[in-house]
């Protein structure tokens, strides 16, 4: 057989592969979509010039912390194959720079922003398949996914690897979780940290929905089995011009360490049109703990670091809307060590126009318990923004937020002094697609 003729049978070979493929090939839905976050950030926050993931801690340290200036990027990239209304794949990523200039030519996450570039730094957020059984009507999310409790993400938030599964019963909706967080035991399985998740819905009308939800938590990496057992409610209504939300929760089970867990939080949260703008408001409460010698427990206990509570308004007081890399609060967990936690805020966002708003907030916060401290107080903060829609999905936002420190920060710094006050200031562009 000559090379021509060769040539010829793979030629049809291929033509006849592509006609067969074509058919399935054309009946996926490539979904593209993502965001990208650039911002110029200048603070004074938490004591270091870039902070990751860390609450507020100025004991013994220098009451000027200096001012950090830096710049801060992070870009999500998420592609769906879908197949068809019942079936799709899911896959997200994340590429951040804690700040210009980090490192350039390595490997890890969060850097590769030197001159050079280079860098091998691509994170896998989500790989999952979703897809709906045509026997029971279930919805199924298999695969690494987001996951976020029926408590706004107080207790976790995270993406973590297991089965969720979900399904409607008219007004009702069932769904059940199973997420294994951590397998280190020399033998898979034996040694596991895994949380199983039970939520339910009843929407009463259009604007009225009430929930309940259990969270498992069963962590038997250690000598003795760790057990935190959440259980609670929530609901969002909409009455007339406000819109109300909010959940209490109770967590009991055993730490481990020979003591029970007792602890409980709640929050509620309202928002109505008031003149041209939005008035908002918001109250969270967590327990504390002031005995750590007793048999029990009584703060609020959150899963491994990975949760996420903000009061979407404040900046400073609580974790920011806007951190990336940088992470940082004051309460940066309910818990707040142990001692629990108590916020109150009040906001206002004002349309300027079409495309622009201004929004501006005041918090106050304080802890439970306050233990060897000079009060409860933890600060007052006060912030402003102004955000400008440049296109659509493409916004700049100008936000200031300074905090005035309370009495449990009298004296904790270096050499019995206060710590200065914290202060934050930024410009974000961000483009969602």
């Amino acid at each position: 057989m000559n090379a021509r003729t060769t040539l010829r049978i793979a030629a049809a070979a291929l033509a006849l592969g592509a006609a067969a493929a074509t058919p399935a090939a054309a009946a996926i839905q490539h979904e593209f979509s993502g965001s990208f976050t650039a911002q110029y950030v200048m603070t004074n926050f938490n004591n270091t010039a870039v902070t990751r993931d860390f609450a507020y801690n100025p004991d013994g340290l220098p009451a000027d912390p200096g001012t950090a200036s830096f710049f801060e990027q992070r870009v999500r990239l998420g592609y769906a194959a879908k197949f068809d209304d019942h079936l799709k794949f899911v896959s997200k990523f994340e590429l951040d720079y804690s700040y210009y200039g980090d490192s350039s030519y390595g490997v890890g996450a969060n850097q590769g922003a030197a001159v050079g570039a280079d860098q091998v730094n691509l994170e896998t957020k989500n790989l999952y398949l979703d897809f709906t059984c045509p026997i029971t009507g279930v919805n199924a999310k298999i695969g690494m996914q987001e996951y976020i409790d029926s408590f706004e993400g107080a207790l976790i938030w995270a993406d973590a690897a297991g089965i969720a599964l979900a399904r409607p019963f008219g007004a009702t909706t069932l769904a059940l979780g199973f997420f294994r967080l951590y397998d280190t035991g020399a033998v898979p399985g034996n040694e596991t940290a895994d949380l199983l998740t039970l939520d339910g819905s009843y929407q009463f009308s259009e604007g009225v929905k009430v929930g309940a939800a259990y969270y498992l938590v069963s962590d038997d990496r250690g000598d003795v089995t760790i057990t935190v057992h959440s259980l609670g409610v929530n609901a969002k209504a909409t009455l007339g011009p406000a819109t109300l939300n909010g959940y209490l929760l109770s967590q009991f089970g055993d730490a481990g360490d020979g003591r029970n867990i007792s602890a409980f939080g709640g929050n509620a949260g309202a928002e109505m049109k008031v003149g041209p703008g939005t008035a908002r408001t918001e109250f969270q409460y967590s327990s504390g703990d002031d005995n750590a010698d007793d048999n029990t427990v009584k703060s609020l206990q959150t899963f491994y670091g990975e949760y996420w509570y903000g009061s979407h308004s404040l900046a400073l007081l609580t974790r920011d809307d806007y951190a990336l890399t940088a992470d940082n609060g004051v309460v940066y967990d309910l818990g707040f060590g142990g001692r629990g936690s108590m916020i109150a805020s009040v906001g206002y966002d004002l349309p300027l126009g079409e495309k622009t708003a201004l929004s501006c907030n005041l918090g106050a916060g304080w802890a439970v318990k306050d233990y060897d401290r000079s009060g409860p107080a933890l600060g007052t903060e006060a912030n402003v923004k102004l955000t400008q829609q440049l296109y659509d999905g493409l916004t700049l936002t100008v936000r200031a937020a300074y905090l005035f420190l309370g009495n449990f920060y009298d004296g904790v710094a270096e050499n019995g002094a206060d710590p200065n006050n914290p202060w934050d200031a930024r410009i974000v562009l961000a483009y969602t697609f």
